[in-house]
């Protein structure tokens, strides 16, 4: 599972699949080293991930400042686009992908849904 984060700034979001990446992210080099070293492989990549299991805390940090009654701080205007999705979304792209290990092997998928949130949004929900 690699990160929509590794894609470089564009003035036209949403980022699609095959945007240009950033040479220094991480990720990279583990897709690049994926597709030199095995036949079969898919990379997968989530913006914000949200649901049981997942192993980053964005929703709960929201969550805790709303509860104890803290402000939530938003960078910039609060109009920048991002995206979440469900780890159960992820789950089932994952199966399908080894399920189906000819049709998804080389691809890199976007893990995102269908509509784009603001940064305020994302806070209000």
């Amino acid at each position: 599972i690699s990160s929509a984060g590794i894609y470089k700034q564009t003035e036209e979001p949403p980022h699609v699949e095959g945007d240009t990446v950033k040479a220094d992210a991480g990720h990279v080099a583990v897709e690049k080293y994926l597709s030199e070293v095995f036949r079969n492989w898919a990379s997968f990549r989530p913006q914000y991930m949200i649901g049981s299991g997942n192993n980053k805390d964005c929703e709960e940090w929201f969550f805790d400042r709303i509860v104890r009654g803290r402000p939530v701080p938003i960078p910039g205007s609060g109009m920048q686009l991002t995206n979440i999705s469900h780890v159960k979304d992820l789950s089932s792209m994952l199966t399908k992908a080894v399920e189906n290990p000819t049709t998804a092997s080389g691809v890199i998928f976007n893990c995102v849904s269908d509509r784009a949130v603001t940064l305020d949004g994302m806070a209000k929900l």
